[in-house]
Parts: C-alpha cells; structure tokens; sequence
C-alpha cells in the first residue's frame, strides 16, 4: 500500500469516528427526554388554584389580626365590609373590602392567582360599586352637578382597565360630550350611555358582611346564612347569662334578708338578758 492510499484510509477512518461521535451525541438516551421534560414542567412551585378559599381567610384574618397590610395605610375595622363575588369568568370568584361609607372611600378587589392573594385595584364611592356578575364588567357611575361620567372597567391580568368612559361636562355653560375621552355629538353620547347601561347590574359595598373573625370563614365557605343563627346563639348565650346572674344577685339579697332575720331575735334576746 502506497502512502497516498495509506493516508485515505487514515482520512477515512477519521472521518468516519467523528461521524458517529456526532451521531451518538444526537441520539437520545433512553428515559433522558421524558426526565428532562418532567423536570422543566415540575421546575418551580406550581399554581394551586384549589386553595384559594383557605387563602382568602388566612388573608383576612391577618387583616384583623394587624399583621397583613392591605392597601398601605390602616383600615378602620370598624368600617369594613367583606364578600366575594363573581366579577369575572374564572373559576375563583374575587374578595372585595369595602374601607367605609364616606364619600371618598373606595372597594378594594382581590383576586388569587394560584400563588397568593394580589390586589387588582380600588374603585367606587361611598364604599360601593356596581358590577355584572360573570360578565367582567365594573361599573362606575357618577352624577356630579358639573360633570356626570359612566366607567366601564375589566380585570385584565389582576389588574383593573378602564375600557369604555362616557361623560358629560359643564364647560362655560354649555354642555360637552365625550366618549374614550374624544368629544362626541349629545346624539352620540345617549347612544353610548344606552349602550353599557344596564339593568343587570349589583351592587357591592355596604351591603357586605362585617369585617370579623367570626364571619371570615362562613362567608368565604359559602354559608353566609349561619351568621345569623350565630349572632342569635350569642345573642341568647348573653341573655341567658344575664338573667343568671340577675338570678344569682336576688338570691343573695334572698339569703341576706333571711340571715338578718334570724340574727335579730337573738340581738334583743341577749340585750333584754343584760337589763
């Protein structure tokens, strides 16, 4: 064999070893794929949406508790109201706060994503808003002597989004109509206005359950009914402790009378005895 045929051979059989290692690093190994596959989808924790009620009282309870701020300053406890209703489609209905009944209050709506408990945002008046159950539609009307104004908001991503904004304003007498904040005809403005007013709303707010740690857990398991057959157990447990306890003070003036009764011949017998 001549060395040109020689070193072809050589050429060959190197190229031929590097093929296969090529081939043999691309071929998959038995078991590898599927655990490699496993392992990204079981990476991290995963959304447990399941719990999402034992979230909600766990959240609340801190609230009352004082160890769980809400929207970065105190709430009045006093104040508050809680439900949760069935703003969106999804599976896991939302927890609203409504923070009191003054003017200027707002109801906080939160939501749980799988992980923990976010808040969405805060809107309304006077602790109450409007929404269409399901339909994912929050809605803020407000009648104002300069200004009358209808919001449409959606919860997109755990967040709150003004979708649609109808108003109507006093500008130098005369009135200005707007529509997604573009100035419209009064023609078009009561079409729009017709459009998203609805008889299908409800309202959320003052009509709410007291923020108290008796109520968290009836509310949020869906027996809202047993707080009142509780508020009447306590109610006669009170009742029940009071007449005892009226029971027990004329039974010891009882005993008293008695006592004194039966002292005081023996008084006036030992005086008469000395004279």
């Amino acid at each position: 064999m001549n060395s040109k045929k020689l070193v072809a051979v050589i050429s060959a059989v190197i190229i031929f070893a590097v093929l296969l290692a090529s081939c043999s690093l691309k071929l998959p190994i038995p078991g590898r794929e599927t655990t490699t596959s496993q392992t990204e989808t079981t990476a991290g924790p995963q959304p447990d949406l399941s719990i999402w009620q034992d979230k909600y009282e766990e959240f609340l309870l801190g609230i009352i508790n004082g160890t769980q701020s809400v929207i970065g300053y105190e709430l009045e406890l006093d104040e508050c109201r809680f439900d949760i209703r069935a703003i969106d489609s999804d599976e896991i209905p939302e927890l609203l706060i409504s923070e009191g009944s003054y003017p200027g209050s707002k109801v906080s709506i939160f939501g749980y994503d799988g992980y923990e408990i976010r808040l969405i945002g805060s809107l309304g008046t006077g602790g109450a808003l409007n929404y269409i159950p399901g339909a994912n539609q929050i809605i803020i009307d407000e009648d104002l002597e300069e200004q009358s104004s209808l919001s449409i908001n959606t919860i997109e991503e755990y967040k709150l989004k003004e979708s649609v904004n109808i108003t109507k304003l006093l500008r130098d007498g005369q009135e200005a109509y707007f529509v997604n904040n573009e100035e419209v005809t009064e023609s078009e403005y009561e079409q729009a206005l017709a459009q998203y007013k609805t008889d299908g709303a409800e309202t959320a707010g003052r009509d709410m359950y007291e923020l108290k740690a008796e109520y968290v857990y009836p509310v949020i398991e869906g027996d809202p009914d047993s707080i009142s057959t509780t508020a009447e157990q306590t109610s006669e447990e009170i009742t029940s402790q009071e007449e005892t306890s009226s029971q027990d003070e004329s039974v010891s003036g009882f005993e008293t009378e008695i006592f004194t009764e039966s002292i005081t011949p023996a008084i006036n017998y030992s005086q008469e005895a000395v004279q």
